[in-house]
């Protein structure tokens, strides 16, 4: 009996040290980026903030920002572009710690830990318990360049790759255990729920999910038998099957209707189709395929194959357009020699690590797959997603290198110096130049956010004063849905029948109007405004005007529309 159980008690001691240790080292980096790098309010993440704050005073759940269309096509109120789970667990830490910026920041440092920890687990069950090289694997994806800034945010990132490295290991280990039940499909079709309800960009998990129940059931690929008492044809149906009945069980009695926000492509905009499912792209699918493969090609993919600066003319924005555009070639050019590597050593590959290495690569690039042909994005967009996807990225990368343990081991033994020279080169022209320089990119993209933010938002309070409106219109200016709550802004172009059709919906009128010259309120109404007149049938009396920033504030007429109520 002591034989059999010192091992357990060592690897259980083993884990604890590693875990310890990547917690310190953790807690050090988080330390230091707090007296380093300024928290500014700014991104997306105001508007997660905003939910997350009245979760937590109001017990509300709802958004705090709505789109023109989205109110016209999905009513008030409802969640906007996603299902409220990140601002749930945003509002978990405002209720333990209280509502601040740096609270929703040590949020996303949390969830990071939390992934260091499920990928060491994850390479653990891959790698026969290879703490140390787990230890450095976990710790390589804090410090990949642009996580750490990453990390001190509020955005939805490393909560996802929390959530993504947890279904993984969960799906992993109950492979191992080699049995697969009900229980087992179950679990499966959670991870499936919990990831879907976070965020769509997620749909590459359902792939490679796909493909790992696949291969379990397998055994002349993996070379091991799963006992079941579910074949293969009942078990991915049930797995889907629940998914589907809870999904729609939580998306009809739990959580408000979701309005999207498609706002990739300037023709959803000028069509308003963006509250349609993914903007409309079904509307119209062959026209919108053919349309966003060609512009894929063209200005995704080409720019790798010819100098972008012949694509991208010089602004000020181009050492940011640069930066993305390297990065993301970097990013697929290592996943594709990974690919293409482990495939080449697939037979020396453990059961385990077949069935992981496919799952993951299918998610990836199913993934991009349709991202890039549903959606006309940027360079910045896809790097920004892909990291959704960074723990099965890490963990490729450190698979190969483990199986390659052998022939690196040989080649250090029989050339020190030439190894250590290598590993300078990389570290120096390579690791530092792109850490340094993503760090960088994200500080001065933090204030760029942060004072366009934050001056539209002190824009709206200089003209509503002491004032808390309900609702206001602004396609700008998101501050004002966290820094000024209980505020609530409507945003995106409307026709002046859309607004006074919007106002019939909501709770409360909007009462007051931000309008811009490039905006369809000013076109519409362009000849009253000029001359200073009440507009939409005198619903709406000037109330101020902003030269700088050219901007015309227009306020509810409240005795007209209490004569017309």
């Amino acid at each position: 009996m002591n034989k059999t159980s010192t091992p357990v008690k060592s690897v259980d001691k083993s884990n604890l040290i590693y875990i310890s240790l990547i917690t310190l080292v953790w807690l050090i980096t988080y330390f230091i980026c707090q007296i380093i790098f300024n928290q500014r309010l700014g991104w997306d993440e105001v508007a997660y903030m905003s939910v997350a704050k009245g979760i937590v005073q109001d017990f509300d759940f709802s958004a705090r920002a709505y789109t023109i269309m989205g109110i016209i096509k999905h009513g008030y109120p409802t969640n906007l572009i996603n299902f409220p789970v990140f601002p749930i667990y945003l509002a978990v830490f405002f209720k333990l710690f209280g509502i601040s910026l740096n609270v929703a920041y040590f949020s996303s440092w949390i969830a990071a830990l939390g992934t260091c920890i499920f990928i060491y687990f994850i390479f653990l069950l891959l790698s026969e318990k290879s703490h140390k090289m787990a230890f450095f694997v976990s710790l390589s994806y804090l410090f990949c360049p642009g996580i750490i800034l990453n990390c001190d945010s509020a955005m939805m990132e490393q909560a996802g790759c929390f959530l993504l490295a947890g279904s993984t290991y969960l799906i992993l280990r109950d492979y191992s255990k080699g049995v697969f039940g009900f229980f087992t499909a179950l679990k499966f079709s959670l991870t499936l729920l919990i990831l879907w309800l976070f965020k769509s960009l997620f749909i590459g998990y359902f792939f490679g999910l796909l493909v790992f129940i696949l291969l379990a059931y397998n055994s002349k690929i993996t070379g091991i038998k799963i006992k079941t008492n579910l074949p293969f044809y009942a078990f991915i149906p049930l797995v889907y099957g629940i998914f589907v009945v809870l999904f729609y069980l939580i998306k009809k009695f739990i959580f408000y209707p979701v309005a999207p926000m498609m706002t990739f492509s300037p023709i959803q905009e000028f069509t308003q189709v963006y509250a349609d499912f993914l903007g409309g792209y079904f509307n119209n699918f062959s026209e919108n395929l053919i349309r966003n493969i060609q512009y894929f090609f063209s200005m995704i993919l080409a720019p790798y194959f010819i100098y972008p600066a012949t694509f991208m003319p010089y602004t000020g924005e181009l050492l940011s357009t640069t930066s993305h555009y390297v990065f993301l070639g970097v990013y697929f050019f290592i996943l594709l020699v990974v690919v293409g590597l482990l495939f080449a050593i697939w037979n020396k590959l453990m059961p385990k690590v077949k069935v992981f290495v496919c799952f993951a690569i299918t998610s990836i690039v199913s993934f991009n797959l349709i991202f890039n042909f549903l959606l006309m994005s940027y360079h910045s967009n896809i790097w920004r997603y892909n990291l959704y996807y960074f723990p099965l990225y890490i963990i490729c990368v450190a698979i190969l290198l483990k199986e390659c343990s052998l022939y690196l081991k040989q080649f250090v033994s029989e050339h020190p110096c030439i190894s250590k020279y290598l590993i300078t080169l990389i570290f120096v022209f390579c690791y530092f130049p792109m850490f340094i320089t993503m760090t960088v990119h994200y500080v001065h993209l933090y204030d760029w956010y942060h004072k366009t933010a934050k001056k539209n938002s002190e824009l709206v309070r200089f003209f509503i004063r002491d004032l808390s409106p309900k609702f206001i219109y602004f396609n700008a200016g998101t501050h004002t849905t966290f820094t000024d709550y209980p505020i609530r802004q409507v945003f995106k172009d409307a026709t002046n029948e859309q607004l006074l059709e919007v106002n019939k919906i909501l709770p409360e009128p909007i009462e007051y109007l931000f309008i811009r010259p490039s905006d369809w309120l000013f076109k519409n109404n362009q000849e009253q405004i000029l001359k200073g007149e009440p507009i939409l049938n005198g619903l709406y009396v000037p109330h101020g005007i902003n030269q700088e920033e050219q901007v015309i504030v227009y306020r509810l007429n409240k005795y007209d529309e209490i004569k017309s109520n």
